[in-house]
């Protein structure tokens, strides 16, 4: 156990403002507790307060000008122990998180969804850059519905709020797109292999990645990554230009040599607005760097 400089507990004192308690299942976060121990997570004791109980530590804030302070709480439960249950007390961990809107943080994301693209493109068979825009007039009926969805209030949001508010709307498109997409080339492969659609190869076998980019007139659109990692599942373009019908399309087909994954990520650092949609496990594949692997979800 480390016994630390008042200093630190000093600067715990000081994100009082910026603190969070979770409480979870123990069992959730006494899983938790494991990953902070492999991962550099310190058992600190408090020289201001020695009778105070031992602190786990996890700073995962990098370089963040504003981090969280977030305190998991684990519910006491009962583990299985032949012949009978053991009860488990309460667990806690303590953890210092990215605000994900400083600078660093914003050029820490950026890198990071890079890094996965670039996996992504390194392990698939072909890759497409895709750019899907809005009609004007689309847009406006995204922007009408998200507000209907809200209800009242809406006025008085920040512009902020509700940009997120109609990029959900639009991300509802871009999910669909997928849909489609994946429908239209399970059916041209058990076209190509003289199968049942149901016998055609799993959709899963196209990835995708996307962030979203505003035009000067404020209208947004996507640019993504789809990823054909599956050879008996190709996607022809005439597939990618029918799949959206919003607005223009362009595509073309990249590789992790010609920049694309960098150009995506680019905009990830620019603003916090910028929501990434992926695939499950986007860019976990055998040989992942272990700085990339996720933390468990909760």
């Amino acid at each position: 156990m480390a016994v630390l400089d008042a200093r630190i507990f000093e600067r715990l004192a000081r994100l009082a403002e910026r603190r969070r308690q979770i409480v979870r299942p123990g069992a959730d976060v006494a899983a938790l507790r494991s990953v902070a121990y492999a991962s550099g997570g310190e058992l600190l004791s408090n020289p201001m307060v020695p009778e105070a109980a031992p602190v786990l530590l996890w700073d995962r804030s990098r370089r963040c000008l504003s981090p969280w302070l977030l305190d998991f709480l684990g519910e006491g439960h009962f583990r299985e122990v032949t012949p009978s249950e053991t009860w488990q007390p309460m667990v806690q961990l303590s953890m210092l998180g990215m605000c994900r809107r400083c600078p660093p943080c914003l050029r820490f994301r950026s890198w990071l969804w890079s890094t996965r693209a670039a996996i992504e493109c390194s392990v698939a068979n072909r890759t497409w850059f895709c750019t899907l825009t809005y009609r004007p007039s689309v847009f406006l009926l995204r922007s009408y519905q998200a507000e209907q969805r809200y209800g009242a209030g809406w006025s008085s949001l920040s512009h902020e709020e509700r940009l997120s508010l109609v990029l959900a709307e639009c991300g509802r498109d871009l999910r669909l797109f997928m849909v489609q997409l994946r429908a239209d080339a399970r059916r041209d492969a058990a076209a190509a292999l003289g199968v049942a659609k149901r016998n055609a190869p799993s959709a899963t076998g196209i990835r995708q990645m996307s962030v979203v980019e505003f035009h000067q007139s404020g209208v947004p659109h996507f640019h993504a990554l789809i990823h054909e990692r599956d050879p008996l599942l190709p996607v022809r373009k005439r597939l990618l230009v029918d799949a959206w019908r919003h607005g223009f399309t362009k595509f073309n087909l990249v590789d992790e040599s010609d920049g694309a994954p960098r150009y995506l990520s680019k905009y990830l650092s620019k603003d916090a607005v910028s929501r990434v949609r992926a695939s499950p496990r986007y860019g976990q594949v055998e040989g992942l760097p272990e700085a990339l692997e996720p933390l468990p979800k909760f």
